[in-house]
């Protein structure tokens, strides 16, 4: 009994095997090749992370340093940072200046084209702007000195951006050139002492936004952050400005002028009235004359006051306006506090380069000849401005 079976059962039993082993063989065939090729790959990557745990060297903090500073670049464009030299330019570098006529019949002629131009928009130029507010004043015969060829080679040593060359000093400072302007930076304040420009004639209105963040300058060892001026009450004040520049060296000049190297503490009533007032004094006149000079910077008295135990807060800021015409010079020099109103008119802050150079301990103008350069900086200008 034990060995019977029931008929059927065992054929049945032997088709369903058979069938199954088909099956299985099939999904083999298939499967097989597949998950060969998966298991490869992924050994091969798995070898590959290894070796590149093994060979890979940890980023030094400088490297780490750098790579922040190249995302700042290119939030804000590239910034092309150049070398500081002193090599004289060549002849065919140095720019050829007009004459006063030249300047003259140059403004009237344009003066006429846009007189005679339909009005299409109802806000009004930045030089037009500029030059509705100087056009009440005169000035003083007695202001111009002639200039040497020195003086003309020491500006154009330094791209003839720096008028008369570098101030002279006993401070330690660190030159950085840019596209638009010099900054002479202190690490031990923490400021630009000095700051310098030219503006030539440019009519018509910038086109360039305002860039949406200010840049730590690397070149600087202090390497100052924008956030330390946060909820201090003071404004990040532009020592070379940010919309003349950007109107006439083009984008690139405009960021160079957000780097904290060009950037003092100012107060907001100095920084948003009487300082961008002497800004458009300043594009005013260099649409009139057809470009002049600008040597700025902050004063410091002996009471040390520091902005968030980094910056040394300036107690004042002086900003020295040249022209130079048919071989003779002059200069409009102000002081201005740091405590202002912001009603004040800007004649109140007129005074001489001999006493920014006593509060300051620069030294401008020195390839002058004697006489004429201690003319030139004692002249206390008048209640009134250039004609």
């Amino acid at each position: 009994m034990s060995d019977y079976k029931k008929p059927g059962n065992s054929s049945h039993s032997s088709k369903s095997s058979i069938k199954n082993r088909a099956v299985v063989n099939k999904l083999k065939k298939e499967i097989s090749p597949v998950f060969i090729i998966s298991f490869f790959v992924l050994v091969i990557i798995i070898i590959g992370c290894l070796l590149f745990t093994l060979v890979k060297k940890p980023a030094s903090p400088a490297l780490k340093s750098k790579t922040l500073y190249l995302k700042a670049e290119k939030e804000q464009e590239k910034l092309k940072v150049q070398t500081f030299t002193d090599k004289p330019q060549t002849k065919s570098e140095k720019p050829n200046y007009p004459t006063k006529e030249e300047k003259k019949q140059k403004h009237s002629q344009s003066s006429k084209t846009t007189q005679t131009q339909t009005q299409t928009h109802t806000h009004t130029s930045t030089a037009q702007q500029s030059n509705n507010y100087i056009n009440k004043f005169v000035s003083s015969p007695k202001e111009w000195q002639p200039i040497n060829p020195g003086l003309r080679e020491a500006t154009n040593r330094l791209k003839n951006l720096v008028y008369g060359g570098k101030p002279q000093t006993l401070h330690e400072l660190n030159i950085l050139e840019n596209t638009s302007y010099y900054s002479a930076y202190s690490e031990k304040k923490r400021n630009p002492l000095w700051v310098a420009y030219r503006l030539d004639y440019f009519k018509g209105q910038n086109k360039h936004s305002r860039p949406g963040k200010f840049i730590t300058d690397f070149r600087t060892k202090a390497r100052i952050s924008p956030g330390v001026y946060s909820k201090t009450g003071y404004d990040r004040g532009h020592m070379c400005p940010n919309s003349a520049i950007a109107a006439r060296y083009g984008k690139q000049g405009q960021i160079e002028t957000f780097l904290m190297s060009n950037i003092c503490p100012q107060k907001p009533e100095l920084n948003r009235k009487v300082w961008e007032r002497l800004e458009r004094l300043e594009e005013g006149y260099a649409n009139k004359f057809g470009g002049i000079w600008i040597i700025t910077g902050p004063i410091f008295d002996q009471h040390v006051e520091i902005l968030n135990q980094q910056v040394e807060i300036p107690d004042a800021f002086f900003k020295i306006l040249i022209d130079e015409d048919k071989g003779r010079v002059r200069v409009l020099p102000f002081i201005v506090p740091q405590k202002v109103t912001g009603k004040e008119i800007l004649n109140e802050f007129l005074t001489s380069v001999d006493e920014i150079e006593k509060q300051t301990g620069l030294d401008f103008f020195t390839p002058m000849d004697k006489e004429f350069q201690d003319k030139l900086e004692s002249f206390v200008p008048p209640k009134t401005m250039w004609n």
